[in-house]
């Protein structure tokens, strides 16, 4: 069924057998039926295209593939399909006559409706000055509900898509076309207005576009209306005994065969009014937070901390107007001690950012803080230290209540290798207890253990014990002889033992020990 070459008139015609309808019509046989009809060209697209969207109906309806159609359903399949028998009286002519390619013109249409889109190419020669019908193709709209807009961009994706199948088939034969002699046409503005716009538009229409963009060049593109837009007969469909007489679907709009003067006013919608724009939202956060980078750029704990207190005056003195106010010289231990109070800042509001908020806020912190145990508080420096019940002992505030450290960073790396050159290359446990004295670091035992192992001077220094090699075995330990012919006698004594269950009398007693 369907498409067929008559040799002796040179043209296509399409061949129906007569058809008699089951008693029940399900989606399975729907589905056979109009998938026998063969039209690859897409001559009949318009005809087709109204079985495809009742078969569509009835996936909505979500029927299964034997469950026999409503009796009103299957009078429609009836009356469409047996109107197929009306395409038999169509005559296509096969032959386009051009002599070179540069009397041959492309024309491309496409369109869309809430049931299906579709798209369409006209062949124009010169030498007869008449447009035929080259192909065509339709597609479904899908079931989820979009926009005529959006369905109108698939049909130009789709066109895009048909006219360079075209044009590879004409390389195939030695004919060129270029890029003036392709012209496609679209009846909505807003499609135009995307393909010729350069404002950034939302993911699905950005995409097809830039498909449609690989595929043709936007200057290619221009409007039509929709009265003379063929590919409009695909969206709306048409009835098979009136579409031999549709000189619009054959032949394309009259103008088609005029001078490019006569053709349509390309109206396209200004940029202000593109609907689907991606929107940029630009949103400027405050950060509060400072993030220092000498931290990383210093192996040394005192260099860090003086480079930092040399900044800080730097800054200082810049506010400054006043030169007598200035601060020159050597740094002061005050200058030393804001440093590594704005370092140990900086280092918790890294590591504990969720704890300061809430300590900031008079809330305990959470329960699946590291801080939870240690009963943190925030001092009048900002900086959070660990409770406890010292408050009244007579020790310095900073062993009463340690500064928190958190267990990964440069800073608490550089404080641990501090301390452990200063205190003349101390063990672990050493160098943990004098940490203690100021600082506590979390997973503090493991920061010690590491920073010694890591140390290249204890490495240097520390002993290594080898073991001395050992004697040969004499002779009586490894050669064989009879047994007790060298002994190793042992004897000790005298020991006071007390023999029985009554007697107190201690009795003394000898030990030997004769060793084979």
């Amino acid at each position: 069924l369907g498409l067929v070459w008559q040799p002796r008139l040179d043209c296509f015609k399409f061949i129906f057998k007569s058809w008699s309808h089951p008693l029940q019509l399900t989606k399975r046989t729907l589905l056979s039926d109009i998938n026998r009809v063969f039209d690859p060209v897409g001559f009949v697209s318009p005809v087709l295209i109204r079985g495809k969207i009742f078969l569509q109906q009835l996936w909505a309806l979500k029927l299964n593939w034997d469950t026999p159609l409503p009796p009103e359903m299957q009078q429609k399949w009836i009356q469409f399909y047996t109107s197929l028998k009306s395409l038999e009286q169509l005559i296509i002519p096969r032959h386009v006559p051009f002599s070179n390619s540069e009397s041959v013109q492309l024309h491309g249409f496409c369109d869309a409706s809430q049931n299906a889109y579709g798209a369409c190419i006209y062949v124009l020669s010169s030498i007869t000055g008449q447009s035929q019908l080259y192909c065509s193709k339709s597609r479904v709209a899908p079931l989820k509900a979009s926009t005529i807009p959006r369905l109108e961009l698939c049909g130009a994706l789709l066109l895009a898509e048909l006219i360079n199948m075209v044009l590879r088939e004409f390389g195939r034969i030695s004919i060129s076309c270029n890029t003036r002699s392709v012209t496609l046409w679209s009846d909505s503005s807003i499609v135009l207005a995307w393909i010729n716009s350069d404002k950034p538009l939302k993911a699905f229409v950005s995409n097809r576009v830039a498909q449609i963009l690989d595929l043709t060049n936007a200057t290619q593109w221009r409007h039509v209306p929709t009265n003379s837009n063929p590919a409009d007969l695909i969206t709306r469909g048409c009835l098979a005994e009136t579409l031999s007489e549709n000189n619009l679907w054959w032949h394309g709009p009259e103008w088609l065969s005029q001078t490019e003067e006569n053709w349509p006013f390309n109206n396209i919608v200004s940029p202000s009014e593109i609907p689907e724009l991606r929107i940029i939202h630009s949103i400027l956060v405050v950060n509060n937070q400072m993030e220092y980078i000498l931290e990383n750029r210093y192996s040394s704990w005192t260099r860090l901390t003086r480079i930092t207190a040399y900044l800080l005056r730097f800054g200082s003195n810049a506010r400054s107007k006043e030169i007598s106010i200035r601060q020159f010289g050597p740094l002061s231990i005050v200058e030393i001690d804001k440093a590594i109070t704005l370092l140990l800042k900086n280092v918790q509001s890294l590591a504990f950012e969720q704890e300061l908020s809430d300590l900031r806020a008079n809330k305990m912190v959470g329960r699946r803080s590291p801080l939870r145990a240690l009963n943190p508080f925030l001092d009048n420096y900002g900086l959070i230290r660990v409770g406890g019940r010292l408050t009244n002992a007579n020790i310095a505030f900073n062993s009463k209540f340690p500064i928190v450290l958190p267990s990964k960073g440069n800073v608490t790396q550089l404080i641990f290798e501090h301390e452990h050159k200063r205190l003349l290359h101390i063990g672990p446990q050493g160098l943990l207890a004098n940490i203690h004295l100021r600082y506590w670091p979390l997973r503090g035992r493991l920061i010690a253990k590491k920073t010694v192992r890591n140390c290249i001077v204890c490495f240097r220094s520390s002993p290594k014990f080898i073991s001395p090699f050992m004697a040969p075995l004499p002779r009586e330990r490894v050669n064989v002889e009879r047994p007790f012919a060298r002994t190793g006698v042992d004897f000790c004594g005298p020991i006071l033992i007390r023999s029985g269950i009554r007697r107190v009398v201690s009795v003394k007693c000898y030990i030997s020990v004769f060793v084979c």
